[in-house]
């Protein structure tokens, strides 16, 4: 996507993504990583290896380049649902195809376009996981009911899926 939107416009992806996105929506804790950059409160990510904590911060993530060297907070990724859920970025239209259910990836769960699809308690919940060298992360929500779980990590193991998974189940049937 990032390749696709170079060649349409004339600019750096990172640099439409800061001036047209995360400006102009105020979302002040995000961005598109570049290894001569320095962020402020930026959480060093670890990885670990036979039983041992590393720090993973050499990992030059400007080398994934589109979402995968995206970053954000907690705060302004609730803002981004928000916005996404309000159409005041997006139309109607495309928020629908964007939620919507594109690909069957189980029996009750689908793919849309970058976010997975199911149900809870009858409602739709729409979910999205990343992890990169150190970082893992986890947003879901239930738009009917305006409820939102978002988890990051800046530590990486292998279970850390099913970790999140649990702890967002949990949340959610605490609230429900």
């Amino acid at each position: 996507l990032a390749y696709i939107i170079e060649r349409i416009g004339s600019s750096y992806f990172p640099n439409d993504m800061a001036s047209q996105l995360y400006k102009s929506l105020n979302l002040n804790d995000s961005g598109v990583y570049h290894s001569s950059q320095i962020v402020s409160n930026w959480a060093t990510p670890y990885n670990k290896s036979k039983g041992v904590l590393y720090n993973s911060c050499c990992f030059d993530h400007s080398n994934l380049y589109g979402a995968g060297s995206s970053y954000s907070s907690t705060s302004d990724l609730s803002k981004w649902i928000d916005i996404l859920l309000d159409n005041s970025y997006l139309s109607i239209d495309s928020t629908k195809l964007l939620f919507g259910k594109h690909i069957q990836t189980g029996k009750n769960s689908y793919y849309g376009y970058g976010w997975g699809i199911s149900s809870w308690y009858n409602k739709k919940m729409i979910s999205h996981n990343g992890n990169i060298t150190g970082v893992y992360s986890k947003v879901t929500f239930i738009p009917e009911s305006r409820i939102k779980v978002i988890l990051l990590s800046n530590i990486n193991v292998l279970p850390m899926k099913y970790y999140f998974s649990d702890f967002t189940n949990e949340l959610l049937e605490i609230i429900k």
